[in-house]
């Protein structure tokens, strides 16, 4: 009797020891602190669940000892990489309907993406936790701290329950993507690949364009030529809404001017709860006969009076500067492969703005500046809603070709200097991701 009692105690006392490491995770790391960083999985690595339809398939987390349902999305793609986005147009001002391709691709396929955001990881599951015989344990490691979180991909049926959150929506009739943190839109219908909105939680909109200016001097500066976001026509294909990300696919071009091509160029801009990630391609063609003596190109963010409250810290620039109506220009010669990016502070929030230059620049000169000045171009416009403009980048003697000016804004509310590694982390120090297969009936946790 007494062999007995001993062994139930044995067995009791390891069920505990399991159960405490379920909810605690691996003993002597860190829970993962990191909230904003999205966590994005490629189907292929994923492929214990290849074939499955994607509407049964559930990713759950572990919270106070149980696991429940948490926000996540499975975005199409093709085998060229193209997205399959939900809702499709023929053209402007047309209904959107549902994208008939999606019907093609029902399963979980290698060139989808599973994301999620980092917040809603958790502690490491037990296995036997598992409601069904296998999952796919998806690990985010700090690779800076070690500190590492849990959640898991199962197949429950269509009926299972989704999580009740959605972080990000899109209004597709008045273009404008919404977070509790982060909005952003091209509002202007004449100009819907300008970016004109943008607010921090609760503020009101902080912008008032973001500018792309090109100057082109041919025949030894005898003929220039300007073009702008205001030349660009453009058009809104297809987007995906949330509710982790939206995804918007837009095509766009320059009316051809005589040494510009004007086929349409396909961009996707992918925006997250936190982060909105905007490229911008310039095409510079060669044209026999046409002597190219020149070439500038700029990114310029105009804030209205809105933002009078605001300052732009630059590591270029030793003291904050305040954007007001009124004051003094500054003007920095900046590298900016060392410092692609400012921020943005008002009283209760931050915003970032990083700009990648194009790898190919490194075979051109280039003067790179970062300026705050008032905008004015004498309009009355201008005269009545005066604004400040933060040059970013001036890139001079461009070659013939094609460019992409990569630009990130990523901010949040309650951030305050300081603060602003967890937001910057996301590109210097990304998570590490790793997808392991585990079974239910296993004795011990499947190594990630």
């Amino acid at each position: 009797m007494k062999k007995t009692l001993q062994d139930v105690l044995a067995v009791w006392l390891g069920m505990m020891c399991l159960s405490v490491a379920g909810e605690a995770g691996q003993a002597g790391v860190p829970g993962l602190t990191r909230r904003e960083d999205p966590v994005v999985v490629r189907g292929a690595d994923l492929a214990p669940l290849a074939g499955r339809p994607t509407q049964a398939l559930r990713l759950l987390s572990v919270r106070q000892g149980q696991l429940v349902p948490v926000p996540f999305q499975i975005d199409k793609f093709d085998t060229g990489r193209r997205p399959i986005l939900k809702c499709v147009r023929k053209r402007e001002n047309r209904p959107w309907q549902v994208n008939p391709a999606l019907a093609l691709h029902p399963d979980l396929e290698a060139d989808d993406e599973l994301v999620l955001l980092a917040g809603d990881l958790g502690p490491r599951a037990n296995p036997k936790q598992l409601p069904t015989r296998f999952a796919i344990e998806i690990a985010a490691t700090d690779t800076n701290t070690g500190a590492s979180a849990y959640t898991y991909l199962l197949e429950l049926g269509t009926n299972a329950a989704f999580a009740s959150e959605d972080y990000i929506s899109y209004d597709p009739e008045h273009r404008m993507v919404q977070s509790r943190e982060l909005s952003h839109g091209c509002c202007d219908p004449k100009h819907p690949a300008v970016l004109d909105y943008l607010s921090i939680g609760d503020s009101s909109n902080l912008i008032s364009r973001l500018h792309t200016r090109l100057r082109v001097s041919t025949f030894f500066g005898c003929i220039n030529m300007n073009r702008d976001e205001n030349d660009i026509e453009a058009r809104v294909l297809s987007y995906t809404d949330g509710p982790v990300r939206i995804l918007l696919c837009q095509d766009s071009r320059v009316p051809s001017v005589f040494w510009m091509q004007s086929a349409w160029v396909e961009r996707l801009i992918v925006s997250y709860p936190t982060r909105i990630e905007v490229p911008t391609h310039i095409k510079i063609p060669f044209r026999p006969g046409l002597l190219l003596s020149g070439a500038r190109a700029e990114m310029v963010l105009g804030f209205n009076a809105a933002a009078s409250n605001l300052v732009v810290q630059h590591p270029a620039v030793n003291a904050p500067i305040p954007l007001s109506i009124g004051a003094p220009v500054v003007e920095r010669g900046v590298d900016l492969s060392v410092y692609p990016k400012c921020w943005i502070w008002g009283p209760s929030s931050g915003l970032m703005v990083m700009f990648r230059e194009d790898p190919r620049f490194t075979k051109t000169r280039l003067s790179r500046t970062f300026v705050c000045r008032p905008a004015s171009d004498g309009s009355a416009t201008e005269r009545r809603n005066p604004a400040v403009e933060m040059q970013m980048t001036g890139i001079e003697n461009i070659q013939p070709g094609e460019y992409d000016f990569p630009l990130v804004l990523s901010g949040r509310r309650n951030l305050r200097p300081g603060g602003e590694i967890e937001l910057e982390q996301i590109d210097t120090a990304p998570l590490r991701i790793s997808a392991t297969l585990i079974h239910r009936d296993t004795d011990s946790f499947a190594k990630p």
